[in-house]
């Protein structure tokens, strides 16, 4: 038999209700598990906003980002060609006078 009476665990479970505490050091709340969880997501509801949003912006940003490159590159390659066409229609104009 422990040193601890009946009458004891009475009493430190009384007391540890008292405080809110459970066995293991762990709180105790009157709230039911699904009011918790809502509650824990009200509180953690900025900073998902913030989270949410800033990969949406990083994501927005890469794309346009990517679609700026892509028409720098097509014009790039129209004066190319342009030129090039420009150049052949001189030579051809050159050799028929």
């Amino acid at each position: 038999m422990g040193l601890w009476t009946q009458s004891d665990r009475w009493h430190v479970e009384d007391l540890c209700r008292t405080v809110g505490l459970r066995r293991g050091g762990s709180q105790v709340t009157d709230q039911p598990e699904g009011e918790r969880r809502r509650s824990a997501l009200r509180r953690k509801l900025p900073e998902l906003l913030v989270e949410g949003f800033s990969v949406a912006l990083a994501v927005l940003l890469a794309l346009a980002v990517d679609e700026w490159r892509e028409n720098r590159s097509n014009l790039e390659l129209a004066q190319r060609a342009e030129a090039s066409i420009m150049a052949e229609v001189g030579s051809n104009r050159s050799r028929l006078e």
